[in-house]
C-alpha cells in the first residue's frame, strides 16, 4: 500500500512537472501575447 502510494505520488510529481515546462515554454513562446490574453 505505501509503496503504491509512493508510486503514484512520484508519477504525479512527474506529470507536474512536465506540465510546468510546457507552461514555461509556451510562456516563453508567446509571452506577451499569452500575458495580454490572460489579462
Amino acid at each position: 500500500m505505501a509503496q503504491d502510494n509512493s508510486g503514484g505520488q512520484k508519477m504525479r510529481n512527474r506529470m507536474t512537472h512536465q506540465e510546468q515546462k510546457m507552461k514555461i515554454n509556451r510562456r516563453n513562446q508567446n509571452r506577451r501575447p499569452f500575458r495580454f490574453l490572460r489579462q
